[in-house]
C-alpha cells in the first residue's frame, strides 16, 4: 500500500513541474547594454526588459551620440529630453541643437543623436541642394519656400514641435493652411531626413 502511495505522490510531483514547465511565460526580450536582442546564456549580466502589449506607455529607439543607445520605455506624452536622459545623456561630441528637445516622441519613433561633424555635414548638403529640411529649418529658411510666408513657417514649427519630426513630406499638408496647391509647389524643395 506504501509504494502505491509514494508512486501516486512521485507521479503528482512530476505531473506539477511538468506542467510548471510549460506554462507560459511572460514575454521578455533580452537587451544587450547596445541594446541588441541576446541568448538566454548572457542573461545574468544583462537587463531584462519585460514587454507587455498592454502595459501603458511608448517605446523609443535612441541612437547615435548618447551613452547607451537603445530601446527604451517611457511614458506616453514623454518628450525628446526624456529619451536622452533615458540613454544615459548626450556624448561629448552631440550637436543638441540639431533636435528639438521639446517634442513630444510618437510610439515606435527613433530618436537620432547626430554629433557635431554629422550636424554640419547634413546642413551643408542640404543648403548645396537648396532642399529645406521640414524637421531642422528655422522660420527664415521655410520662408524660401513658395507660398510659405513667416506665419505658415511658424505654423510649421509648432507642428513639428507638438507633434515630433515629420515622417515623411506629405505630412506637412497636416500643418493648417498647407492644402495641396501649396505642398505641389514645394514638394520638391522639402526633405524630412
Amino acid at each position: 500500500m506504501k509504494k502505491k502511495y509514494y508512486g501516486a505522490l512521485w507521479g503528482a510531483a512530476l505531473c506539477l513541474l511538468f506542467l510548471w514547465g510549460c506554462a507560459p511565460s511572460e514575454n521578455k526580450v533580452l537587451l544587450s547594454s547596445s541594446g541588441s536582442a541576446i541568448g538566454q546564456e548572457q542573461q545574468t549580466e544583462e537587463t531584462i526588459v519585460t514587454e507587455n502589449q498592454t502595459e501603458p506607455g511608448i517605446w523609443v529607439d535612441v541612437c547615435g551620440a548618447v551613452v547607451k543607445p537603445g530601446v527604451y520605455h517611457l511614458e506616453a506624452g514623454a518628450r525628446i529630453y526624456q529619451a536622452v536622459d533615458a540613454a544615459g545623456g548626450f556624448l561629448e561630441e552631440a550637436e543638441r541643437t540639431a533636435v528639438n528637445l521639446a517634442a513630444v516622441l510618437k510610439d515606435g519613433e527613433q530618436i537620432r543623436i547626430l554629433t557635431a561633424e554629422e550636424a554640419k555635414i547634413r546642413n551643408e548638403s542640404e543648403a548645396a541642394s537648396g532642399l529645406v529640411n521640414l524637421n531642422t529649418a528655422d522660420v527664415q529658411s521655410l520662408c524660401t519656400l513658395t507660398g510659405i510666408g513667416a506665419s505658415r513657417a511658424e505654423d510649421i514649427i509648432a507642428y513639428r514641435e507638438r507633434e515630433g519630426p515629420f515622417q515623411s513630406i506629405e505630412e506637412v499638408k497636416n500643418v493648417t493652411g498647407i492644402k495641396e496647391g501649396t505642398f505641389q509647389k514645394i514638394k520638391d524643395k522639402i526633405v524630412v531626413g
